[in-house]
Order: C-alpha cells, then sequence, then structure tokens
C-alpha cells in the first residue's frame, strides 16, 4: 500500500445542519417567547447563525471511515460537562440550564460523528441558537446604555470643538436652555440586529481569508457608535435651529435610515483595509473561506 499522502477533494459536509436547524427552531421558540417588541430580531439572529452553518460546511471534518479516539475524547468532555448542569443552580446561569446542556449534546454529537473540526465550527451557531436568542433582550439593555454613552460624548466633544454652547451628562445633552435624554430609540440598538446581519453579508462577500473576515467584522460597533454619533450631531444642530419639530416622527425614521446607510457604507470601506492577497476564484458559486485540499493518508 502506498504510504504517501494524497491529496483529494473535500467535499462539503452537511452532518452538521441538521444539528443546528433543530437548536435553531428550540432557539427561535424561545426568542419568540422572551421577545418583548422586537420579535424582528429572532428571525434576524436565526438568519446570521443558518449562514454561518452553511459557510462553514467547507470547514468541517472531512468524511472519513472512522473518527479518532482522541477526538471523540472531547464529546465525552461535553457530555460530562452537560451533567453537571443538572446540579447547577438555574439562576447562576440565567435559567438556561436546559438550553446549555442541549448545546453540549449537540456539540458532542458533531464530535462522535465526524471529529473536533466539525464539532468547533458548530459551536458559534449553536452558540447564536441556544444562548443568544434566548438572551436577545438582555443583551439588547446591555448594548443599548454603552451606545447611548459613547455616541453622546463623541457627539458633545466633537460640536465643542465648534466652540458649540452645550454640555452634556450621562446619556442627556444639554442646549439652549433645554434638554435631550438620548433614549433607546435614539442610540440605534434597534437596528443593531440588522446591522450585524448586514455586517456579515458584507464580511461574507469581500473576504475569504477568515482572519480578514474577523479583523473586518470586529469593527462594526466601533462604526455603528461612529454613525450614531453623526446622526446626533444632525440632530443637536437641526434642534438648535428649528427646536423640538426635529423630533417628529419623519425626522425620526429619515435619521435611522441615514444611521444604516452610513454604517453600510463604512463597512464596505473598510474591507478595503483586508484585502485577500489570494485572488478571488472566478467560479460565483465557488465556496467561501475554502479550505485547503485535505491530505488522507493511505
Amino acid at each position: 500500500m502506498d504510504n504517501k499522502p494524497t491529496a483529494t477533494v473535500q467535499k462539503p459536509s452537511l452532518f452538521h445542519l441538521p444539528v443546528i436547524a433543530v437548536a435553531l427552531l428550540i432557539g427561535t421558540i424561545q426568542g419568540l417567547r422572551c421577545a418583548s417588541g422586537h420579535w424582528e430580531n429572532t428571525f434576524i439572529i436565526a438568519a446570521i447563525a443558518a449562514l454561518m452553518a452553511w459557510d462553514s460546511r467547507y470547514r468541517m471534518s472531512p468524511l472519513r471511515p472512522k473518527v479518532p479516539p482522541q477526538e471523540r475524547l472531547l464529546a465525552w468532555l461535553a457530555l460530562a460537562l452537560a451533567s453537571c448542569f443538572l446540579f447547577i443552580p438555574g439562576e447562576t446561569v440565567l435559567d438556561l440550564n436546559a438550553n446549555i446542556m442541549v448545546l453540549l449534546l449537540a456539540f458532542a454529537l458533531c464530535a462522535f460523528e465526524r471529529g473536533a473540526r466539525t464539532a468547533l465550527w458548530s459551536l458559534p451557531p449553536l452558540l447564536l441558537a441556544l444562548v443568544v436568542m434566548p438572551l436577545q433582550e438582555h443583551i439588547y439593555l446591555s448594548f443599548s446604555y454603552v451606545l447611548r454613552l459613547l455616541s453622546t460624548i463623541l457627539c458633545c466633544e466633537t460640536l465643542q470643538l465648534f466652540n458649540a454652547d452645550l454640555s452634556y451628562h450621562h446619556t442627556t445633552i444639554y442646549v439652549n436652555n433645554a434638554s435631550i435624554a438620548i433614549t433607546d430609540a435614539c442610540s440605534g440598538i434597534s437596528q443593531l440586529f440588522a446591522l450585524f446581519l448586514l455586517g456579515y453579508l458584507i464580511v461574507r462577500w469581500q473576504h475569504r481569508q477568515l482572519r480578514h473576515a474577523l479583523l473586518h467584522y470586529s469593527l462594526l460597533l466601533p462604526i455603528v457608535v461612529l454613525a450614531n454619533a453623526l446622526r446626533l450631531i444632525i440632530t443637536v444642530v437641526l434642534f438648535a435651529k428649528i427646536g423640538e419639530a426635529i423630533f417628529a416622527d419623519f425626522f425620526h425614521i429619515l435619521f435611522g435610515l441615514l444611521l444604516v446607510v452610513v454604517t453600510v457604507t463604512l463597512m464596505y470601506a473598510a474591507g478595503k483595509l483586508f484585502l485577500d492577497r489570494e485572488p478571488l476564484p472566478a467560479d460565483a458559486t465557488a465556496p467561501p473561506l475554502p479550505l485547503e485540499p485535505f491530505h488522507d493518508a493511505r
């Protein structure tokens, strides 16, 4: 038998897709039950998780007759960890004991049947489905104050550079003997999950190297803060000119669209900073983020 490694064309592995589909079904039901006025975010998170699962199909462990024992050890460790959550009080993990156990069981199944690489690449969409979707309201509130505070500071400090007569305290802006409270509606948080999806699509389109994609996607939140600061600057300037008319629904919707357009434009421009050295394949159907061919020792 020839012991030289022979390169073979790696077929995409689809084993993880039904596993993640079941997790998405569970997460969607829980997300819709927990969502209070933002049910659309559940479907946006589900779309991101589904895209991640599909895009990672070429990164999964190759089909092989038997998974090495050391990789199946990862499955047994996940099962042991899952059993520990039977004894952990629910409030310590935000009542997600059952979800975490399902996540670890799905992780163990992928590791046992396909190996460590499939299990690890399945973990991000599983986390989105079973942790992020049920906790979307907590995430929503956690991000809201930070985005409002950073945007308020950036807006006011920028205007003060041009000798504008205003001040601020936390998320309240004082101008012309009036105060403007920067609420959730003004923070861009209502569009945040949609911007996560748009950002993922832009990164997915512009990059095929994983490190460039991760670096590019990490710029999304700073860009959202910049775009929202621009939105607040325009609002404050117009408030000084036309008063409370600037808070009409027409302007609110218009500035919300401006936030999305500016964020998408800056994300696209930022992608030029992380150009892939390898030329993109001519075939438009080529898989995103392809791996090198798998070498099978025979």
